[in-house]
């Protein structure tokens, strides 16, 4: 393999680390509010497997899919660089985001409030519906038992 694409690999490793702990932090924000763990453990497996997927098909371009372990290695020190010196001054950040987009997620609660809402009334309307067909249906064979 050539120095030349030796070197683009590393340095690719090294950024694509320090990218999958910025979406990977990004992820884990997003979900770690007033979600459900289980989404979350879900939106995190799917995370990793399709940046695992994005990886190494940058990586078969680069050098036909080779794969160290030291690779690896500068692939989890560009997470580390991430949370080490980038992930408080992302973090500000993303709380900006998240209260940016507040007013649209309190819309979103009230309108599946208002939803469940009138569920629950047309539930109430059908159960009596059900009722009173059971009345009219029980009138009918006492009428019926008369005659």
């Amino acid at each position: 393999m050539l120095l030349s694409v030796q070197v683009q690999t590393l340095c690719y490793y090294l950024l694509m680390g320090w990218l999958f702990a910025l979406g990977f932090s990004l992820v884990g924000f997003i979900f770690e509010r007033r979600f459900l763990y289980r989404l979350k453990g879900i939106m995190e497996v799917l995370y990793g497997i399709g940046f695992t997927l994005l990886l190494y098909r940058g990586l078969f371009y680069l050098n036909g899919g080779y794969c160290n372990i030291y690779l690896l290695g500068l692939f989890l020190c560009g997470a580390w660089l991430f949370y080490h010196w980038y992930y408080p001054v992302v973090l500000p950040f993303y709380e900006w985001i998240y209260h940016l987009f507040l007013p649209l997620r309190r819309l979103l609660v009230l309108v599946k409030r208002k939803i469940f809402g009138i569920m629950k009334v047309h539930k109430r309307k059908r159960e009596k519906r059900k009722q009173d067909a059971k009345r009219k249906r029980e009138e009918k064979k006492k009428q019926k038992e008369k005659q």
